[in-house]
């Protein structure tokens, strides 16, 4: 895995909300050099005393170019 390869930024290009409640994030890669990403989340204004709101979601491969592939979830 090239770690220097990977790419996510908090721009409309690889964040941004399609719903109140949903979102798409984006992940660039080398291209061939993943088998599968997983995204783990949570709601940082939740504590945890209160609520457990972590999540693992798999990230699907949506593209690829000349030299990247492109995740969402």
């Amino acid at each position: 895995m090239e770690y220097s390869a990977i790419f996510h930024d908090m721009d409309k290009r690889f964040c941004y909300a399609i719903d109140k409640d949903i979102f798409v994030i984006c992940v660039q890669v080398k291209k061939d050099d993943m088998k599968e990403i997983i995204l783990h989340c949570e709601d940082k204004y939740i504590p945890m005393e209160l609520k457990d709101t972590r999540k693992v979601i798999p990230m699907k491969k949506v593209a690829t170019s000349q030299f990247h592939d492109y995740y969402e979830a």
